[in-house]
């Protein structure tokens, strides 16, 4: 029910947000949906319920993982040395392989074999003794992996949500397996550590941060903080119970790509702070 009702707000947001322009988002959205749905189902009906016994779908999860994963290593090198006809710089970063009828984003298929690979180890370790060689042991996959993402993700796509992203589902997964707050507290502060130093090595992710939290002190700089400005009003004024079902007008130019990033504010507009609870 969760899933489903999830992917009923996706379509919603999506076509609220560019129906006005054309259909096609709608149509290549449910595409997507339907495809998702129908290789869920398949590996769902593969790995779990043709394999009887508990060892053969741990193996075939575990290779299912890896193929995930070095799928979304590939696609991502692939960035470094495909022409710019094919993997346009857009905004200074590198994150899009098109190919005319249908664009990959390498980062989300990386993001997704990372997580499987992350769960399987976790899972296969947690319940084995527990001693500190041990650990050591089960987290060196992590760092080879983070090793990978770290040079991938924030240094040649330039983003660092999806790379924060990434590191907060391996914490809850640390959180919800092993239950050990001590050994979050240190894996956050190391993580919290290395987030500031990529945040203080580029004067753009400087400009990004001072933007965001000091927004309200620079409302009039249209070329820094249009963008976390006009956010902030499209949610403002949707109020507790919205504005109605396609009734934003801030869709209509007044914020750029709304379909993309700032596609929350769109939802909390027309359903308000009701809409966001749920």
């Amino acid at each position: 029910i969760s899933f489903f009702s999830l992917l009923l707000i996706n379509l919603y947001s999506v076509f609220s947000s560019t129906y006005f322009v054309n259909y096609s988002y709608m149509f290549k959205q449910s595409i997507v949906i339907i495809i998702s749905v129908f290789i869920l189902s398949f590996f769902y009906y593969l790995v779990l319920l043709r394999a009887t016994d508990y060892y053969v779908r741990v193996r075939r999860f575990y290779i299912l993982n890896l193929l995930v994963l070095f799928i979304g290593i590939i696609l991502n090198l692939s960035l470094f040395i495909l022409p710019s006809s094919i993997v346009p710089h857009i905004n200074g970063a590198t994150r899009w392989i098109k190919l005319g009828f249908f664009n990959i984003s390498p980062i989300e298929i990386l993001k997704l074999g990372v997580i499987f690979i992350f769960t399987h180890i976790l899972t296969s370790n947690a319940y084995t003794e527990k001693n500190n060689t041990k650990e050591i042991k089960i987290f060196l996959p992590f760092v080879f992996i983070f090793l990978i993402l770290s040079f991938l993700i924030p240094i040649k796509q330039k983003d660092i949500g999806n790379f924060f992203l990434i590191s907060a589902s391996f914490l809850l997964l640390i959180f919800i397996i092993f239950n050990k707050l001590r050994l979050i507290f240190k894996l956050v502060g190391i993580a919290l550590i290395a987030l500031v130093s990529l945040i203080l090595t580029s004067q753009h992710r400087i400009d990004r941060v001072k933007n965001w939290f000091f927004s309200n002190s620079n409302v009039g700089d249209v070329a820094s903080n249009y963008q976390v400005t006009q956010g902030y009003l499209n949610i403002h004024e949707g109020g507790w119970f919205g504005t109605g079902f396609g009734q934003s007008i801030f869709k209509y130019g007044y914020i750029p790509d709304i379909h993309a990033d700032l596609i929350f504010s769109l939802y909390i507009n027309e359903t308000g702070i009701i809409g966001f609870i749920l």
